[in-house]
């Protein structure tokens, strides 16, 4: 009986002893996945931080990069609208070659070049989710539809300026000999303030009075050629409206508020 009663108290200390070994592993484990977590949360943190940051800094080149697009967009838009004031009521033989080509030299803007490449990355790595403030990605996801919408305007318009510019050739005479020059007027002109004076400055310049000495007839043969080409830059110009008055204005708000909201979050950590 005695040996029994050892044996049993043997056991009953050999199982707290086993017990007590389980318990201090599953511990282990437990502490161990939890510090394993706040790393995890932590790295989660650091990285969702650091994709904030490049947002603000992506938006900021977009902000930069749209301002001389719109003073493009602005430029055609008053361009044609000068051309449809000149025209106007005149008959073909009261209408100047040269002042013709000034309203038509350049019918197009150029591509946007959005910075993209921190919403595709967190795209692909799933990134986007580790960003906890859900109006922010909610803002962001928005502004990048409202810039995938703007290069869909840009294809159409770019497909709608080709085609006027075939209406174009054939009223304006563009054969002058220094038609290269006045061809690189605009693309000498540089972004920012003044882009529109200098731009409408080219009336002044040696290149258009030689234009104007040349004295080049106009191509088209009555002056209904020369209304349907004012009616197609019309419809451009109208079109083109909505970039200028809606759309742009509304997705540099957008990028501002973005921007801001990044710097209140984490522009102090």
């Amino acid at each position: 009986i005695r040996s029994d009663l050892v044996s049993q108290r043997r056991l009953g200390s050999y199982l707290r002893y086993a017990v007590g070994e389980i318990l201090l592993v599953v511990i282990g484990i437990l502490i161990a996945l939890q510090i394993n977590n706040w790393n995890e949360e932590r790295i989660e943190r650091r990285q969702a931080r650091e994709f904030a940051l490049a947002f603000a800094d992506d938006h900021a080149a977009d902000l930069g990069m749209v301002g001389p697009v719109e003073d493009q967009i602005r430029v055609l838009i008053r361009q044609i609208t000068e051309l449809a004031e000149y025209t106007r009521g005149k008959s073909l033989d009261q209408l100047d070659n040269a002042e013709l080509f000034n309203y038509t030299r350049s019918i197009n803007y150029r591509p946007y070049a959005w910075s993209r490449a921190t919403l595709e990355q967190t795209k692909s790595s799933g990134a986007l989710r580790h960003i906890s403030n859900r109006a922010l990605v909610e803002k962001i996801s928005a502004y990048d539809a409202l810039s995938q919408h703007l290069d869909l305007d840009y294809v159409n318009d770019r497909d709608k300026t080709s085609a006027a510019n075939q209406v174009v050739t054939q009223v304006v005479n563009r054969n002058y000999a220094n038609w290269q020059q006045a061809r690189d007027h605009a693309s000498r002109i540089p972004d920012g303030d003044g882009f529109e004076a200098a731009y409408f400055g080219f009336r002044d310049t040696g290149i258009f009075a030689q234009m104007k000495a040349d004295d080049l007839p106009v191509l088209a043969r009555d002056v209904a050629d020369v209304e349907r080409m004012v009616s197609v830059l019309l419809d451009i110009s109208n079109e083109m409206q909505p970039r200028v008055g809606i759309e742009l204005p509304q997705l540099r708000a957008m990028a501002t508020e973005v921007i801001e909201m990044i710097e209140t979050e984490h522009g102090d950590s």
